[in-house]
């Protein structure tokens, strides 16, 4: 019996094993230089002792400086975490204090410069900058601190696509990131 294998056939395996990768490969993040299209959820906490309408209307101490860059933001209709918004709206303990995105070239860490909060979140009394950047792989930084002296402070490894929490006593944001095309596409 003749062999179904050709020499021409062996010289198409590697591209054709680089496409069956391709295809089974999860989403891809951004590359460096590329657009992404950053999403977040922040959220206060209301049910913790001692906090009150009267402290928010104090001054921040030592607050996290707010300085950065300022992105354009995401239309509301790519956003994709309406689900969570709407659950922190219906309360639980929970304020919801801002939802919303941003457009921004993904550079390396030494390149990159942190992302100032949008004025509608600096207006609800939170102070603090995001920064998303690329090394070998993807990385989130999130510098918070709220009028009550909250103070959330985290970096970690993130997955394009994938929904990060990060989170003190009393605040939390929710943070997805994803290519800036797949990001707004979405209906």
């Amino acid at each position: 019996m003749r062999s179904m294998v050709s020499t021409g056939h062996l010289r198409s395996l590697p591209a054709l094993a680089c496409l069956v990768w391709l295809a089974a490969a999860p989403a891809q993040s951004p590359a460096s230089g590329e657009a992404c299209d950053i999403e977040i959820v922040v959220f206060r906490r209301t049910d913790i002792a001692g906090s009150t309408s009267e402290r928010r209307n104090e001054p921040m101490r030592a607050a996290i400086d707010s300085t950065g860059n300022s992105w354009p933001e995401l239309p509301l209709s790519s956003l994709q975490l309406g689900g969570a918004a709407a659950e922190l709206r219906r309360g639980g303990g929970y304020t919801l204090l801002y939802h919303g995105g941003w457009r921004q070239p993904l550079l390396s860490g030494e390149r990159v410069l942190p992302t100032a909060l949008p004025q509608r979140l600096q207006e609800s009394g939170l102070a603090g900058q995001i920064t998303v950047y690329r090394e070998r792989y993807l990385y989130g930084r999130v510098a918070l601190q709220d009028q009550e002296g909250g103070v959330l402070r985290q970096q970690r490894r993130l997955r394009a696509g994938d929904l990060h929490y990060f989170d003190s006593p009393t605040v939390g944001l929710l943070l997805t990131v994803g290519p800036a095309a797949a990001v707004s596409a979405e209906p």
